[in-house]
């Protein structure tokens, strides 16, 4: 994974121990680590963890309405953001931002930056 791509508030996952997933949001770049706060399966559990335990993660429909995106009823590939106007193309595998091919989306970490550059607005995930 790209480090450089991270900023805060970006979602990740992460397999620090025993293989057990933990679900973070990037609260503080540093160094040789970043600090996170624990979304799931413990809310509220903040640890520093190294670059190597960072994974992506990777982008799905259910992320997708997480992140308030819609889903068109005319067209299966084509999603709605957040405030109806910006169109996201999603195969299941990658996705695109109206006809911006160059801008490719594949992890939940792109999405939101990627959001955030077209709309200057921050896109607001929900695990719940």
């Amino acid at each position: 994974m790209d480090i450089g791509q991270l900023r805060e508030g970006n979602i990740i996952v992460v397999y620090p121990r025993e293989n057990q997933e933990g679900i973070l949001s990037v609260r503080e770049m540093q160094r040789e680590s970043i600090i996170c706060d624990m979304l799931s399966p413990r809310a509220g559990y903040q640890f520093r963890i190294r670059f190597n335990e960072i994974n992506p993660v990777r982008l799905s429909n259910d992320w997708l309405v997480k992140a308030s995106f819609k889903r068109d009823p005319e067209e299966s590939d084509k999603w709605l953001g957040p405030d109806d106007h910006l169109a996201f193309h999603f195969s299941g595998q990658t996705g695109v931002f109206g006809n911006a091919e160059n801008l490719e989306v594949a992890y939940l970490h792109q999405l939101h930056n990627t959001y955030l550059d077209l709309t200057g607005k921050e896109l607001h995930i929900t695990l719940n």
